[in-house]
């Protein structure tokens, strides 16, 4: 079982840093400490598994320069040694080889998890399935709003009931602008992340720029989904 510790462990990474990346802006938005948690957590297990990786490659290496120079010793010496020892010795050195190709193996799971991790768009994907799955919930309340039969607090936002969690990643949403022309509504697919935050965004202005209109600081990223909806990512 041993043999496989770093294959095994180097796979549960690759498993665990996908969902993480699937999910850390829900996670984040609920708490953002216990959404870091994960990610350190990831960080600690990828060290752990590229030193021991490393370890059982060298340890093979050594033990491949070992038998080398052996080889120049004479048949006297060799005899020496009796057929148990020979076959435990054996065994030992078919124990460290094979650690050493599955710990090969676990640093290439290690690198394609870095190489995954970065190209992988996970929250342009997650917003794209998102919308089409609660694309009746978020219409529903938005004809609940513009026929004031939901209104904002005076920060501009509606508290969503639990049935409804789904379709703002801090179980709001907001208000920007509504009158009986207008309505702009925001619901929230990561509202604390450091860097950046996300919004999808409905609203039946003409899109021009949403600095204004959101009250935010730089647009980083606008994609239109869908008539009146927009998917933004922004500096606040």
């Amino acid at each position: 079982m041993k043999k496989y510790f770093t294959l095994i462990l180097a796979s549960v990474i690759l498993l665990l840093s996908l969902v993480n990346g699937w999910f850390l802006d829900q996670i984040v938005d609920r708490s953002i400490f216990w959404g870091f948690v994960p990610s350190a957590l990831l960080i600690v297990l990828f060290i752990i598994c590229f030193r021991d990786a490393i370890r059982d490659i060298k340890e093979a290496k050594k033990l491949k320069d070992s038998n080398n120079e052996k080889k120049s010793e004479s048949k006297s010496e060799k005899k020496s040694e009796t057929k148990k020892e020979i076959k435990a010795k054996k065994e030992l050195e078919y124990e460290i080889k094979s650690r050493a190709q599955f710990a090969k193996v676990g640093l290439f799971i290690l690198f394609i998890n870095i190489v995954l991790v970065i190209i992988i768009p996970f929250r342009s994907i997650r917003v794209d399935i998102d919308f089409d799955i609660f694309y009746d919930e978020r219409s529903y309340l938005i004809d609940k709003i513009e026929s004031y039969e939901i209104a904002p607090n005076e920060d501009g936002e509606v508290s969503i009931h639990s049935m409804y969690s789904g379709i703002s990643s801090n179980r709001r949403i907001h208000v920007y602008d509504h009158d009986d022309d207008y309505l702009t509504v925001g619901f929230y697919v990561s509202e604390k992340m450091p860097f950046k935050s996300a919004m999808l965004i409905y609203t039946n202005h003409e899109k021009s720029s949403f600095n204004d209109l959101l009250n935010i600081k730089e647009e980083l990223e606008i994609k239109e989904i869908d008539k009146n909806w927009y998917f933004i990512e922004y500096k606040k």
